[in-house]
């Protein structure tokens, strides 16, 4: 879980209105919530995660609050959610719903939502937990076999309402749980009866298995596809929107593919928990987490490969039937016979790691970026001096005129300092140099007012004073200490070779060969700042090592021209 996040969960959980509140019995829930389950998202993958399946079914990876929240439609209409099993727990009221032996012991195997149903479950949508998706076919495979089975061990909870009461809509999520088990198995039986002639014609029954598995996902991906107010950034809108069709038709393609072996392990799911519940009584509690599936060894070798190997010869006695009889397919249903039986290559081949290109950057490129960020750093060289105590400004305005706004922040100062190191570091700026800035900056940091170790979001350049309404913001303090910690680094990396003259030779060579480029006519004020560019790489890059400024002393000027060229931004 990312920090922050249980406290936002515990925060939840004071409210009154979320208190638990207990019936005269003091067994059953009448209000608040037992439950709170956080929105799970996946992590950003690593490259031995990053494979065919992954890309089709983990979907955004990453904690991205502003683009990934979504809202939860049991939460939203009937203020009962979908407990998961992760997440914060009243364990009071917990204890006083479920325990007690009101639950059979050994006979619960996915007591996640079966506990959220009794107890009630609320979702909270803006705190996240972190949770690995399955990266293979196989893994995800045996997952949804152990999660059917726990569905389906839940039928007598379901079957008798007056032992374990609990609202309409939770009843309903376990009866819609048993009815998607079935959807598989239904399907192909639903195919092979079109293929031989009983039921809907094989075309239509093949379009309605396949709107089964594609309408949710592409309806979702097309939405997309809306214009975005003003047209911003409409070109990569609208490529990201497409990547995201194309993932939602192969996710459906990929569904109908599998479909035969699907229904198979479903089918096995089911049964085999029937049979455990009414006769054997044995291995309820069977499972394996996803991490142990990765090195289990505990399946017999011929078990593991009869099950994947019954869908593929099912589909060629099915082939050879249709043809021995004489029944006429459309090429459409022959791919699909045939990719049922390559079923098991392809789900082997979507698991193998993607290999990844590292792209090089063009030369033109390469110069381009230097030039952008030279002339970024220039910024910083022109307005951050003793006039404002060198602390640099929020934004430099250019049009209609030149105006600096003398105001900072806690991430502008951290951004400072680190374009302070990566200037060191591309030679634009000697080592000397880089030590009288930081100190400078530092020491003026050290005069600046604070609340409880953390300074004020908005302190104005000229006066230090802070800018009404004074307040902290913990996202730039952790800006702050995220670059420090950098700029710490790099000074450490530096210590042993202070005055490596390699940076600064490599800074005028740029520099002369951007002033050797072609000049568009209509702007010669170009030529004026790439010769003030080359002065001002001279005036720092070279030897001197000067007395270091302490702590309360004036820092000694800057050299370098102040010519702006226009359309640079600084």
């Amino acid at each position: 879980m990312p920090p922050g996040q249980l406290r936002a969960l515990v925060g939840v959980a004071a409210h009154p209105q979320n208190h638990p509140r207990l019936d005269a019995s003091g067994q059953r829930l009448l209000s608040g919530y037992t439950f709170l389950q956080p929105r799970v998202m996946p992590p950003l993958p690593l490259r031995a995660e990053c494979t065919a399946y992954h890309w089709l079914f983990a979907g955004q990876g990453g904690i991205d609050p502003y683009s990934a929240m979504a809202s939860d439609v049991y939460q939203d209409l009937f203020a009962e959610g979908s407990f998961t099993g992760k997440g914060l727990i009243n364990v009071a009221a917990a204890h006083a719903v479920l325990g007690q032996g009101r639950l059979p012991e050994g006979q619960i195997l996915s007591h996640d939502l079966l506990e959220g149903s009794l107890a009630r479950c609320a979702v909270v949508s803006d705190a996240t937990l972190i949770e690995s998706d399955p990266s293979q076919p196989r893994i995800a495979s045996d997952r949804l076999h152990r999660w059917t089975r726990g569905d389906w061990q839940l039928l007598p909870f379901l079957l008798n309402r007056h032992r374990w009461p609990m609202a309409g809509i939770n009843r309903w999520k376990l009866a819609d749980n048993l009815r998607r088990s079935l959807v598989a198995p239904a399907s192909v039986l639903v195919l092979v009866l079109s293929m031989a002639g009983v039921g809907p014609a094989p075309l239509v029954a093949l379009a309605l298995v396949l709107s089964a598995h594609l309408a949710g996902p592409l309806l979702g991906a097309a939405a997309n596809l809306v214009p975005a107010p003003g047209g911003f950034a409409w070109r990569r809108s609208y490529r990201l929107a497409a990547l995201d069709v194309a993932r939602a038709v192969a996710g459906g393609l990929w569904h109908l593919a599998q479909l035969l072996q699907q229904a198979l392990r479903h089918t096995d799911a089911v049964a085999r928990t029937l049979f455990r519940l009414g006769l054997s009584r044995r291995e309820l509690l069977a499972w394996q987490t996803a991490a142990s599936l990765h090195t289990s060894t505990s399946v017999a070798r011929g078990t593991r490969w009869a099950q994947p190997l019954l869908g593929p010869l099912l589909a060629l006695a099915a082939l050879a039937a249709f043809r021995w009889a004489q029944v006429p397919l459309a090429w459409p249903l022959e791919a699909l016979l045939l990719a049922w039986v390559v079923a098991p290559a392809l789900a082997w081949g979507a698991g193998l790691p993607l290999r990844h290109h590292r792209t090089q950057l063009a030369p033109a490129d390469h110069t381009a970026l230097h030039g952008v960020a030279r002339d970024t750093w220039r910024l910083f060289e022109r307005v951050v001096d003793a006039s404002s105590h060198h602390l640099p400004p929020d934004n430099l305005q250019t049009s209609p005129v030149d105006m600096v706004a003398q105001r900072t922040s806690p991430t502008n100062v951290g951004l400072y300092l680190l374009s302070a190191v990566c200037a060191r570091q591309f030679g634009w700026l000697g080592t000397q140099d880089l030590l009288d800035r930081l100190e400078a900056t530092l020491a003026t940091l050290d005069t600046l007012a604070r609340h409880r170790g953390h300074f004020m979001n908005w302190t104005d350049t000229s006066t230090l004073q802070p800018l009404l309404p004074r307040y902290v913001s913990t996202v730039d303090s952790g800006n702050l200490s995220a670059h420090l910690l950098a700029v710490a680094q790099a000074c450490r990396q530096w210590a042993g070779l202070p005055f490596d003259p390699a940076p600064a030779a490599q800074a005028l060579q740029r520099c002369k060969a951007r002033l050797m480029e072609p000049v568009p006519p209509n702007h010669p004020e170009t030529t004026t700042w790439l010769q003030a560019d080359l002065h001002a790489t001279q005036g720092h890059t070279g030897t001197r090592r000067p007395q270091r400024h302490r702590a309360g002393q004036p820092a000694p000027a800057r050299p370098g021209p102040a010519t702006r060229c226009p359309g640079l931004g600084a």
